[in-house]
């Protein structure tokens, strides 16, 4: 299946998500990069996370549905999003409003997360976005992406982004009957 790509990605660079005192760090060598010789604030970027997460206790303890802020930071050409919406359920499950803002951009940063690898980079390639990498890592071989190094000059790939997209289905999808028998397993496993 052909991914449906927008005809006009108006986001060149572009970012959502969590900002961690180390992402930020990645950001700082992502504006190096790209932005030579030009200074950029990040400002608050990256220190509202903090309050998101004290206010994330707070509707936990206290039964309350204060839904965090979020921040878009426009510098150059790039589009920060700092929000926390992802990590709360329901909303982990689905936020159109962020997969509407990953099929506008053409390079998605994808810092590490937890570990080596972030999600963020397939889901990027499912949106048909190119993501941009600190370091390459063993989840990411076989997919076309940038890295730091390599970012400033490069030029959106179609041809890249639609093979991706398919690496993405074969490596990180299930297919439905299976997923089902899974399931019915599960299920069964656990006495339900």
């Amino acid at each position: 299946m052909p991914i449906q790509v927008r005809d006009n990605r108006s986001v060149r660079y572009g970012f959502a998500g969590l900002v961690t005192s180390s992402r930020r760090e990645f950001f700082e060598a992502f504006f190096a990069s790209v932005y030579p010789g030009k200074c950029f604030e990040l400002g608050s970027v990256g220190k509202r996370g903090v309050i998101e997460r004290v206010m994330g206790r707070l509707n936990r303890s206290f039964g309350l549905a204060i839904k965090p802020r979020s921040v878009r930071a426009h510098l150059g050409t790039t589009t920060l999003w700092e929000s926390q919406r992802g990590r709360q359920f329901p909303g982990k499950s689905w936020d159109q409003e962020y997969f509407d803002f990953m099929c506008d951009v053409q390079f998605v940063l994808c810092p590490p997360g937890d570990c080596v690898w972030s999600y963020r980079f397939f889901e990027a390639a499912m949106c048909g976005a190119i993501p941009v990498i600190e370091e390459p890592c063993p989840a990411y071989e076989g997919f076309r992406y940038r890295t730091l190094a390599d970012i400033a000059n490069a030029t959106y790939d179609q041809e890249a982004a639609e093979y991706n997209y398919s690496l993405c289905l074969k490596r990180v999808t299930v297919p439905r009957d299976e997923l089902e028998r899974e399931i019915a397993r599960l299920i069964c496993l656990h006495g339900g």
